[in-house]
């Protein structure tokens, strides 16, 4: 995984390559990736596989055949721009998983955002991708490799590499007094000055 020295990323280890531990904690901590489980996490095994990664690298797996389960690994991330736009991407692989959300990518809080979900088999890497745009005032959040979701336990096997949590620099930003602007930046044909003259328009309305 090659890192972009202009926007590098924000996960350590994300390649999995340094050794993880696979004991069950109760929180999430910076620099570290931690398996915090969920529900059911007793029908769920967890390892860190050799040859089973990207170009044949180490990857971190789910393996739950027998029952739902609901469980994931954590990272905690600080020194985020309060408010600012961020997006997370992981190589994942699956493997007879039924049910519910399957794997997917997400923070850390009851009903929080969650990149699309991949179920069934897919022998090559998918990439799954959760945009971020509620960073919290303390410029913290934990992000998640999960297995299942709230209310969607899944079934079957689910491998993780090379995570990436980045600025999102794809987005065209403008603020105004009232307003702030922020869509995808092919979705932007004019020029700046006419976008903030149309915000001041919408302003002038507010007024």
């Amino acid at each position: 995984m090659e890192e972009d020295k202009t926007n590098p990323s924000l996960i350590v280890n994300g390649d999995m390559e340094d050794d993880i531990s696979m004991d069950l904690s109760t929180i999430a901590v910076s620099g570290v990736w931690s398996y915090i489980g969920g529900w059911n996490a007793k029908a769920a095994i967890v390892e860190q596989k050799e040859n089973s990664g990207v170009n044949n690298s180490r990857c971190l797996a789910i393996i739950a055949l027998d029952e739902d389960t609901d469980v994931m690994f954590a990272q905690k991330v600080t020194g985020l721009k309060s408010g600012g736009y961020y997006k997370a991407s992981a190589k994942v692989k699956t493997d007879m998983i039924v049910g519910g959300m399957g794997a997917n990518l997400c923070l850390d809080y009851l009903w929080a955002p969650t990149s699309g979900a991949l179920t069934g088999s897919h022998s090559k890497w998918q990439d799954l991708v959760l945009e971020i745009d509620d960073v919290p005032e303390n410029g913290e959040i934990i992000l998640c490799l999960r297995l299942g979701n709230t209310a969607a336990a899944s079934r079957g096997l689910a491998y993780f590499d090379d995570v990436v949590l980045k600025e999102n620099q794809d987005l065209y930003i403008r603020t105004s007094k009232h307003f702030r602007l922020v869509v995808s930046q092919d979705l932007v044909p004019i020029s700046d000055q006419l976008i903030d003259e149309w915000l001041a328009n919408m302003d002038d309305v507010y007024d």
